[in-house]
């Protein structure tokens, strides 16, 4: 198990670096070293549960697996419509999601109750050192159209941190803030506060609107749940960042108005919208999206393969729905549902179910304006936390 733990410090460690180590191994596929590192630590994991036959599932692992069944099988029938070398590529992305999954079965069977505030605290490291990343990134290298030729959107002046992309980064900042306002909020030390108002103004310069919306629900549940003046607090420091931030006060009134990034995200709901609703039982394929999208003519014709984003919707519930049809849908929202039931048990009393339940919540938002829940790092962090939530069960 010691071997297995360090992995898994590697893995979350891996992190830090996020896109920056990305290999690719085809025009339109590549993998990181959170993949590499996820992999490893699993397949020791598992190794080891063969050995000594004691393993523990909690109950939302059914609604994974089922899900899983029913990618596997509208991948399959995507063999109908693209190639086999297109179809295996799409087996790979269900490996990553069969992988990082997995992470909430590590945690459950490897970490012991008495480790947790531990492992809490590492996290909580992790994203300070991603969060000064970002900082120094949006101090030295505010302009990242150099990086377009490379697929990478041009994003100027805002804190992209390690990721490469703002909205991203905001949906795993989600998740560190919601640890520490929560270990703040039951422990009372101020290194905690610091901490969540250091990924709150994280989050703020990554002028995401998804992010925005995502942080005031992890903000919300918290304060409903443990703290009613958290809300308060939160609204404040809502207030002052709109009134004394002028990129702040554009991006809000630009959603309102429907601005080009909300008219893009309005299309790609819709070309989801549309795919479902002409694949409704089993979708196209998971992870054939891509594929789909190329056949029928969505890409414009400077970008054939669609860049990075090309493979995803602004929707992950859209996209779910697209490439794996009412089956996978029910499936996977099942999935959530018993994540988030499974995390609210004692959220009111425990630090760590509250923070597992306001990230789920929180990104659950979020991932209807950017792909989150399929994001590497984003995931592998939320998984690692329900599994960790589920030995204080």
């Amino acid at each position: 198990m010691t071997l297995i733990k360090l992995l898994t410090i590697a893995t979350l460690a891996s992190i830090i670096p996020g896109q920056l180590l990305r290999f690719s191994f085809s025009s339109v596929s590549a993998f990181n070293l959170t993949d590499i590192f996820a992999s490893i630590t699993v397949v020791s994991f598992y190794a080891n549960a063969f050995l000594t036959k004691s393993l523990i599932f909690p109950k939302y692992t059914v609604a994974a697996w089922l899900f899983s069944l029913s990618a596997i099988s509208s991948t399959i029938l995507a063999l109908n419509f693209f190639t086999l070398p297109e179809i295996a590529n799409a087996f790979l992305f269900l490996v990553r999601f069969i992988i990082y999954f997995s992470f909430a079965i590590v945690s459950a069977n490897t970490i012991s109750k008495s480790q947790i505030e531990n492992w809490i605290d590492y996290l909580i490291i992790i994203g300070l050192v991603f969060s000064i990343l970002g900082f120094v990134q949006l101090l030295v290298y505010p302009n990242l159209s150099s990086l377009e030729i490379y697929g990478w959107d041009p994003h100027v002046s805002r804190l992209v941190s390690s990721f490469l992309d703002p909205n991203f980064t905001g949906g795993i900042l989600i998740i560190f803030f919601a640890l520490a306002t929560t270990r703040f909020l039951f422990s009372k030390q101020n290194k905690y506060l610091l901490c969540a108002i250091i990924f709150a103004t994280a989050g703020t310069l990554t002028f995401s609107r998804s992010t925005y919306l995502g942080m005031a629900t992890a903000t919300v549940v918290i304060g409903a749940l443990r703290s009613p003046k958290l809300l308060l607090a939160g609204a404040v420091f809502s207030v002052l960042t709109f009134l004394f931030i002028g990129q702040v006060r554009q991006r809000v009134i630009g959603a309102l108005s429907v601005d080009e990034t909300a008219q893009a995200r309005i299309e790609s709901w819709q070309k989801a919208i549309v795919t479902y609703s002409k694949n409704p039982l089993f979708g196209v394929g998971f992870n054939t999206y891509r594929y789909y999208q190329r056949d029928i003519g969505y890409f414009d014709v400077s970008n054939p393969d669609g860049g990075h984003s090309g493979a995803g919707s602004d929707s992950s519930i859209l996209l779910v729905a697209a490439t794996t049809g009412t089956v996978g849908l029910v499936f996977y929202l099942s999935l959530i549902a018993a994540s988030i039931a499974s995390s609210l048990k004692n959220s009111k009393t425990n630090s760590l179910k509250l923070a597992t339940t306001a990230s789920f919540c929180g990104l659950l938002v979020h991932s209807q304006f950017v792909n989150s829940l399929f994001f590497p790092q984003i995931t592998i962090v939320l998984w690692f936390l329900l599994g960790l939530s589920s030995r204080q069960e």
